[in-house]
């Protein structure tokens, strides 16, 4: 939800799935199932081990200069997501 009101402003959201490669299909028909208007890719453990993911759900958010300023385990509800990208884009 909150990905589509922000899909005019520059806002990218991505998924990453680091569920094992043989269910990849499993992972597609869930994101189809639940609508996700974002890609989602298959993380590799390469890239778990680089972001220091050691627990899932896991956010990041990069400014508009790629500069990651938050990584912290745990869910985000939409409010929190709104709050952080309003806070980012306004610093643009």
């Amino acid at each position: 939800r909150v990905a589509r009101e922000y899909k005019r402003k520059k806002v990218l959201f991505v998924g990453l799935s680091v569920d094992e490669a043989k269910t990849k299909s499993k992972v597609e028909d869930f994101v189809k199932k639940m609508k996700i208007p974002y890609p989602v890719y298959m993380a590799g453990r390469d890239l778990v081990l680089r972001f220091g993911i050691d627990s899932i759900p896991h956010n990041v958010f990069y400014d508009l200069q790629g500069k990651m300023v938050i990584s912290q385990p745990g869910q985000c509800d939409a409010e929190d997501i709104r709050l952080v990208v309003e806070d980012l884009l306004s610093d643009h």
